[in-house]
């Protein structure tokens, strides 16, 4: 079976800061820095700023009010799997993989 990887890699000041594997066939982390670990919500802001999204259109698209969607991205907030599911119909990402990244968040900064 082909592997399927997802790969961030962050920089600061032009230095390597860190690097996340994920295999998105497991879902699983293969490697990462405990001390960089990031809310979902910041990958979310990502997607949505890269996809030319408002928070606004985010929250018609899930059917989730903007203040919600807003405590998600700064953090406040945990993905539900309600939420992870609605994310999954409003950007095509599996419901699975925001579950996941909110576990991998609370396992290490919780």
């Amino acid at each position: 079976m082909k592997e399927i990887l997802l790969i961030f890699i962050f920089f600061v000041d032009n230095y390597l800061k860190y690097m996340i594997y994920i295999d998105l066939r497991e879902v699983c982390v293969i490697m990462i820095e405990k001390d960089l670990i990031i809310h979902p919500g910041k990958t979310i802001k990502e997607i949505i700023l890269d996809r030319h999204m408002t928070q606004e259109d985010l929250a018609i698209r899930t059917d989730y009010s903007v203040k919600y969607i807003s405590e998600v991205i700064t953090g406040k907030k945990t993905i539900s799997s309600g939420f992870a599911n609605a994310l999954e119909y409003a950007l095509g990402i599996s419901a699975e993989f925001w579950i996941n990244l909110q576990g991998i968040c609370d396992k290490n900064i919780y």
